[in-house]
């Protein structure tokens, strides 16, 4: 059984070498006019647990929503009956719809 697992990794391990080499290779004419100097190769990770934890606390970067978040916003919690709950919803809807808009 170790000898079978060791030769599916190595098989596994190949074949993700050669698909490492040739997404390289597609990806020059892509990288190297926008680096200013040729892609010497990619690495990639296979398993989230490889990557190690980033240091300090998450910092969430503030947001201003824009015109039209806060107007799809608005239309969200126009509903919501108390004024002040109402704004509050509002804000955090806004930054919530910049926020995606902004990552996509």
């Amino acid at each position: 059984t170790q000898n079978m697992r060791e030769t599916a990794m190595n098989t596994i391990g190949h074949y993700i070498d050669g698909q490492a080499h040739a997404d390289s290779n597609r990806a020059q004419p892509v990288f190297n006019p926008a680096l200013g100097e040729p892609v010497r190769g990619l690495r990639f990770t296979i398993a989230d647990h490889a990557i190690p934890p980033p240091s300090g606390p998450a910092v969430r970067v503030p947001v201003t929503p824009g015109p039209a978040a806060r107007s799809a916003a608005r239309g969200l919690v126009a509903g919501a009956g108390d004024p002040e709950l109402r704004a509050a919803l509002e804000r955090a809807a806004a930054a919530s719809i910049q926020r995606s808009w902004d990552t996509k």
